[in-house]
């Protein structure tokens, strides 16, 4: 227990107990009724393959702001690419651009050493843009039925059995490998936490900055393409304001800003708490704006016990 206590992921996992217990109450059950849990497990599928990336990123010291418009955008791209070539196909040039975008902005910041919040929040607003300009402010939908539509969706068969969350495990079992299990993880680790002296042990911290943007960009591409295929429609506004949630998400289960300090586990149950919380405001009755109110004192508690919980880390 004390050394499961020392974990990122500890103060998340409590947090997310204790606001599905006041949720239960406060809704009367509904809260843990099947079709409000089919639904949070529907949003936490594509948010949660964003939060990965982010989290991933934001263990080597690095942010990303244009996640939410790489989020958008990809969905858009997908939907009108998907009009005119095998969906299959669209979704392969839409990965392609998210890398692309990935590596501009890996190659801003680690080439002309401009910090990372500059140049993603640049990115996300010429994105954005590019939305707008696309659909003039109007919705988009599909009219293709492809199984592979249907598969990314997590609809098999005309049933409306989902299991989107499929991918969000996949993509979970590689990333905590990747990170817990494997040479990279700690060339991250040690990116994070001290970039030069990084760099003395023999890292090749330029490029694992790269590969981590590369990474965030795709996996926020993947959950856009998974949001546009479970509700068939994009709107101009797609995806706005997920990078704050993504984040918030990766700081409640235990990630630092700073870096050096975070689990995908972690990011992961921040992102289920999100999740949770919106869901359970409404179920209960509360007006939709609390949902941003309780989203800031959650994040602050976190920060402050995530702090905490470093620092008895280091000094023992």
């Amino acid at each position: 227990m004390h050394r499961f206590i020392k974990r990122p992921e500890a103060g998340a996992l409590f947090s997310f107990i204790v606001v599905v217990a006041v949720f239960t109450v406060l809704s009367g059950g509904k809260f843990l009724r099947v079709g409000n849990i089919a639904s949070i497990l529907a949003m936490l599928a594509e948010r949660g393959l964003a939060v990965i990336g982010i989290t991933l990123l934001m263990i080597s010291g690095e942010i990303d702001l244009s996640i939410s418009s790489v989020y958008g955008s990809s969905a858009l791209f997908f939907v009108v690419l998907s009009e005119q070539l095998p969906p299959l196909t669209a979704f392969l040039l839409v990965v392609l651009f998210a890398a692309m975008v990935g590596l501009l902005n890996g190659t801003v910041t680690t080439k002309f050493e401009v910090p990372s919040i500059i140049v993603t929040l640049g990115t996300m607003f010429f994105l954005r843009g590019a939305i707008y300009f696309t659909t003039k402010g109007f919705t988009r939908s599909f009219r293709s039925q492809d199984y592979f539509i249907h598969l990314l969706s997590g609809r098999i068969g005309g049933s409306d059995f989902r299991f989107s969350i499929f991918w969000l495990i996949v993509a979970t079992l590689l990333f905590f490998t990747l990170l817990e299990h494997h040479p990279y993880g700690n060339h991250v680790l040690a990116t994070g936490s001290n970039r030069e002296v990084a760099r003395v042990m023999g890292v090749k911290v330029d490029r694992v900055r790269m590969i981590n943007f590369l990474i965030c960009s795709i996996m926020a591409s993947l959950g856009g393409m998974l949001s546009a295929a479970r509700f068939g429609t994009v709107a101009a506004t797609h995806g706005e304001g997920i990078e704050l949630e993504t984040i918030a998400s990766a700081v409640i289960g235990g990630t630092l800003l700073s870096g050096g300090y975070g689990s995908i586990q972690g990011s992961l149950i921040g992102a289920l708490l999100v999740s949770s919380l919106r869901s359970g405001l409404l179920l209960s009755g509360a007006p939709a704006y609390w949902y941003i109110a309780f989203m800031g004192v959650i994040l602050v508690v976190a920060a402050v016990i995530n702090m905490g919980l470093v620092r008895k880390v280091l000094v023992r």
